[in-house]
């Protein structure tokens, strides 16, 4: 294993890593990469760190096929424990931080970052903010979450919902933009 990747990692069928020299995997828990691939499937997991990148695992996470992580320059991804997947995409520019007990459905994406400059009345827009998800987060299949969204503990993002403001503990939301559904819930796996 390179010297840039500390920790348990194990890898099923083709997993692609892309790590510039100052990148770096810590795993303090065990990152499995390509989960549930299924048997004679060529599916691919990406995981693509540039300079002075670092993505930090502190639980147990499973990174389903088909999914994408990219940490940009001097990003910091940090994963407790979960699953996300097949499809997923997580592309942090700034930090994205998801809490322990994640779940993430398929085609989930997570952005930290517009990824382009945006202007407006002559001034740039802040381009990238965190995205913070709390323990026992539940997000479902085809949900966005963008920069500076904060999830709280317990709460769940329906399906196909765009998520661009905080979400409170224990609550449910949806649609696009998401807006609260329900308040006081709990759910399980």
């Amino acid at each position: 294993m390179p010297e840039n990747i500390q920790g348990k990692f194990t890898r099923i069928g083709n997993v692609i890593i892309s790590m510039h020299e100052t990148a770096q995997i810590i795993i303090r828990g065990e990152l499995v990469a390509n989960f549930g691939l299924p048997v004679g499937s060529n599916q691919e997991c990406i995981i693509k760190l540039q300079e002075n990148a670092k993505l930090i695992v502190e639980g147990k996470f499973l990174l389903s096929y088909g999914s994408t992580i990219q940490v940009f320059k001097n990003g910091i991804l940090k994963l407790h424990s979960g699953f996300t997947n097949c499809g997923t995409i997580i592309g942090a520019a700034h930090e994205i931080s998801i809490g322990e007990d994640f779940l993430g459905a398929r085609n989930i994406v997570l952005y930290d970052s517009d990824g382009h400059t945006i202007i407006k009345d002559g001034k740039e827009i802040q381009r990238s903010r965190p995205v913070r998800i709390g323990k026992h987060v539940w997000i479902g299949v085809g949900s966005v979450v963008l920069k500076g969204v904060t999830i709280g503990d317990g709460a769940i993002v329906g399906a196909n919902s765009t998520v661009v403001q905080d979400v409170p503990p224990m609550c449910s939301v949806g649609g696009n933009p998401a807006k609260i559904i329900e308040t006081n819930i709990t759910w399980r796996n």
